[in-house]
């Protein structure tokens, strides 16, 4: 037997006998996926890294229907970054502004206002938004969020 035909003997056998396994491991996956926020946030994330931001602009339009999504500073940031890319920095700019977001995600949207002020070399406005006062117990205003 040729090492191809072993390959494809092995590989249908293999599918075969995981078919029964795809069920319960989709449904692991769904749970380990996290909120809706999560999804989108990964979804936009890629987007963006992609080269896409305007297919964000037009999913963020409707994203911002829902009001969980609306309050959360993580999707709003990627939308203002996509926004930026596509229409330049005052659209970014107001929708940042405008913001309700959560005290767990409003870092995420002082950080891309911090970003729209860096791309326009307005570094004491990029030092006001993000470090902290001379007399705060840490030394940068929002730890929790990630690298």
């Amino acid at each position: 037997m040729n090492v191809l035909a072993m390959f494809v003997v092995c590989s249908v056998t293999f599918a075969s006998s995981s078919a029964g396994e795809q069920a319960p491991a989709r449904a692991v996956d769904a749970r380990a996926q996290g909120t809706a926020a999560d999804r989108l946030v990964r979804e936009w994330e890629h987007a963006l890294l992609l080269g896409r931001p305007a297919q964000v602009v037009r999913a963020g339009e409707q994203a911002l229907g829902d009001e969980a999504l609306a309050r959360d500073g993580r999707v709003l940031a990627l939308l203002a970054r996509a926004r930026a890319d596509v229409s330049g920095d005052e659209p970014a700019r107001a929708l940042l502004e405008g913001a309700r977001v959560g005290t767990a995600t409003a870092g995420y949207v002082e950080l891309e206002l911090a970003r729209l002020d860096l791309a326009l070399d307005r570094l004491r406005d990029v030092e006001r938004r993000l470090a902290a006062a001379p007399d705060a117990a840490a030394p940068v205003r929002f730890p929790e969020l990630s690298d």
